[in-house]
């Protein structure tokens, strides 16, 4: 039997996955290689490109194969194909369409709002972005997300770090500035005014990625810090 589905099926394959009776291939085993890439964008969409070319290409949509299939069909429109691979994020016209109508199609107001509202991070963890959305229970909708493939990546095997799919975070950065732009500012202040008020260590210095002036003084807590070393607030379109 094959199941073939954009989210996880509501059925308990837990014990199937233990006794071997069941294989699953998740989003990032069906990404491209950088071979794949290149025969896809080459030969099937007839694109000249160089090798460096479409390893700008690759990375940018993290090798997903219906990214690279739209930045194709924009490139065959496109007189400067260098300066569009310079340039290709979330709001190319193509990716912005799939992702309205795909994803924030008949998506509950509730969860496109925390989509939006969590967008201003890098990296999500659950007290993070309770905090930036003024709401709780963000741990619960992190996971209902990441089941339904709603382009959201776990960064651990614990489940308590995440980040959206570049495209896709460039697509909620832009719409987010488009439809709510005096809410950016408001929640990136509350991101970098976390540590303004006693917290529980949930919150760590390292979930916010503060520079150690902006810091507390106290040991961050292991599972609290992100998968990398950075600031955590995500750049915004102006």
């Amino acid at each position: 039997m094959v199941l073939a589905s954009r989210s996880e099926p509501p059925l308990a394959l837990a014990r199937f996955y233990a006794r071997g009776d069941a294989v699953a291939l998740s989003q990032a085993e069906l990404c491209f290689t950088a071979d794949e890439a290149e025969i896809f964008l080459t030969q099937m969409m007839r694109l000249e490109l160089s090798m460096h070319q479409v390893g700008q290409l690759r990375a940018r949509t993290e090798g997903w194969v219906a990214g690279l299939q739209l930045a194709a069909l924009s490139m065959q429109h496109c007189e400067n194909v260098a300066a569009f691979i310079e340039t290709f994020t979330g709001d190319d016209r193509y990716i912005f369409d799939f992702f309205v109508e795909e994803v924030f199609h008949g998506l509950p107001e509730h969860l496109e709002q925390f989509l939006l509202r969590t967008s201003v991070l890098e990296y999500l963890s659950g007290p993070l972005c309770d905090a930036v959305t003024g709401q709780t229970g963000a741990a619960e909708t992190l996971m209902t997300v990441e089941r339904a493939n709603l382009f959201v990546i776990c960064s651990d095997t614990q489940r308590h770090w995440y980040r959206y799919h570049r495209l896709f975070a460039d697509y909620l950065r832009h719409r987010l500035s488009r439809t709510q732009p005096d809410l950016v500012a408001v929640l990136q202040q509350r991101t970098g005014s976390t540590w303004a008020e006693p917290r529980s260590d949930h919150l760590c210095a390292g979930s916010l990625g503060l520079s150690s002036c902006c810091a507390p003084s106290r040991r961050a807590c292991a599972h609290d810090t992100p998968p990398r070393k950075g600031p955590n607030v995500a750049r915004m379109a102006g």
